[in-house]
């Protein structure tokens, strides 16, 4: 399966915007702050405020995770950052110590000690790679895309025996700031990416609609939100196979910078009782590639489908390829 799922938060104004790829596991207080790059925004975990559970989009478990996020710690005491889980049953933990380092726990032993220390108050990023185990495990570790230790022969699991859940945690005065989330699993050969930046855009203008406009003077203004706001401006349909394909604002990034997949998101309702059909659509050249189609039933839902190829020809996305391309929805 390779890459299962990226994060970057920019769009996010509470957290039900992030359902259903996350879950929250502790309600409260939580936040987002300024991110890593940009103008962009993370993720503000801490105890009492939110923690984040990732890995809900069923990919099934695993044995073998390869996980990359930037992180900015506030406060230097030893806290847990990351869980991994096989359900409700703890496997393993990265810990936080207080001389800045990363340790990961088994339930109580440590089985690694990272080679290089992530400073409070500053963005690094960081790969972590587990292969769990309960005598063949090893763990290894990334910072800023530089190896900083390893470890393999050894029992990985603490309860459980595949990962179906990571969750990330913070405390009370060690906020964790988490920004540019991927994860993925080993198949296919797919390995650490190396600090990655998840770029987020919005339509600019119409390509083809069909749909009708709550207001203004184009589809695109309807759903250009920096946040979602719901039933305020929209676009809808009655009527089955109309679609609309926007144009998007450039990404803003080197010509021969590494596209390792393209997201496209959309906030679907429909507010009359019983289902409908969504396809979330990218058009590359004059094609439209219309993903598989999802039931909505009632209030607001995050669709998301994410494209490791261009679907059209399936060749490696680039910079100008996703500048030229559209993307939209469509009532099946």
């Amino acid at each position: 399966m390779g890459l299962v799922m990226f994060e970057g938060f920019d769009y996010a104004n509470q957290w039900a915007d992030l359902l259903p790829k996350w879950i929250n596991i502790s309600p409260g207080t939580g936040s987002f702050v300024t991110g890593r790059v940009g103008s962009g925004q993370a993720m503000n975990i801490f105890s009492g405020g939110w923690r984040a559970s990732a890995f809900t989009e069923d990919p099934g478990t695993t044995n073998a995770l390869i996980i990359g996020f930037a992180m900015e710690k506030t406060g230097s005491t030893l806290s847990d950052i990351l869980r991994f889980y096989d359900g409700t049953s703890e496997m393993l933990a990265i810990e936080y110590q207080t001389d800045n380092k990363l340790k990961v726990i088994r339930f109580s032993t440590s089985i690694l000690e990272s080679t290089i220390a992530i400073p409070q108050d500053e963005w690094h990023y960081l790969e972590i790679k587990v292969l769990f185990h309960q005598s063949a495990g090893s763990v290894e570790f990334r910072i800023d895309g530089v190896a900083a230790g390893s470890v393999s022969g050894i029992d990985t699991i603490n309860f459980g025996a595949s990962c179906d859940r990571v969750e990330w945690r913070g405390a009370s005065s060690n906020s964790l700031h988490l920004d540019d989330v991927y994860i993925g699993n080993t198949a296919g050969g797919f390995d650490f990416l190396g600090p990655v930046f998840v770029a987020t855009v919005r339509p600019t203008s119409d390509d083809a609609v069909q749909f009708t406009r709550s207001g203004g003077s184009a589809n695109y203004e309807m759903v250009d939100d920096t946040f979602p706001d719901e039933d305020t401006t929209v676009n809808e349909s009655d009527t089955s196979a109309q679609q609309d394909t926007f144009g998007f604002g450039a990404l803003g990034i080197s010509a021969d910078a590494v596209v390792h997949a393209v997201g496209v998101s959309a906030f679907i309702t429909k507010p009359e009782p019983g289902p409908v059909g969504v396809n979330l659509v990218t058009k590359t050249g004059s094609t439209d590639v219309g993903a598989e189609k999802r039931l909505v039933n009632g209030g607001y839902a995050r669709l998301v489908e994410m494209h490791l190829v261009d679907p059209h020809d399936a060749a490696a996305w680039t910079p100008a390829g996703i500048d030229a391309a559209n993307f939209g929805y469509k009532r099946a």
